[in-house]
C-alpha cells in the first residue's frame, strides 16, 4: 500500500505497467485512467463498495433559489453516460484540452440530448 494523494498512484500504475507487473490501486468510475490503461475492476463478492458509481451534480445551498426556473428544469433533465464522462476527462487529462472544450466536443457529438435537457 503506498499512502499519498493522486500523483503517488499515478506513478505507481506508470511504472507497474511499464513493469508488466500486477497492481492494485483505489479506482473509481468516471476516471480517465480507465480508458487510458485498460483497467478491470476486481471482483466484489461481499459487495463492499454497493455496486457501480454514478454522477451526482452537486452545488452550494440555496442555488436552487437563486438559478431560474428553466435552468433548474435543465438541470434535472440531463442524463449523462458514465462512458461519457470518463471520455470528457480522458480529453481533460491525457488530451490536455480545457474542460470548457472538452464539454463543447460532446455537445458537438450528441446534439439531439442537450436539446432534449433545454427542453426544445
Amino acid at each position: 500500500m503506498i499512502p499519498g494523494g493522486f500523483e503517488p498512484w499515478k506513478e505507481a500504475l506508470k511504472n507497474a505497467i511499464q513493469k508488466e507487473a500486477w497492481i492494485v490501486e483505489p479506482l473509481w468510475e468516471p476516471y480517465y485512467f480507465n480508458r487510458a490503461y485498460s483497467l478491470r475492476p476486481l471482483k466484489d463478492p461481499k459487495n463492499l463498495f454497493q455496486g457501480r458509481n454514478r454522477v451526482i451534480l452537486a452545488a452550494h445551498n440555496g442555488v436552487r433559489e437563486k438559478l431560474p426556473k428553466k435552468t433548474i428544469d435543465a438541470l434535472n433533465r440531463m442524463r449523462v453516460r458514465v462512458e461519457d464522462i470518463t471520455d470528457m476527462d480522458f480529453d481533460v487529462n491525457v488530451n490536455a484540452v480545457t474542460p470548457e472544450v472538452s464539454a463543447r466536443n460532446w455537445i458537438d457529438k450528441h446534439p439531439d440530448q442537450f436539446k432534449e435537457w433545454l427542453g426544445n
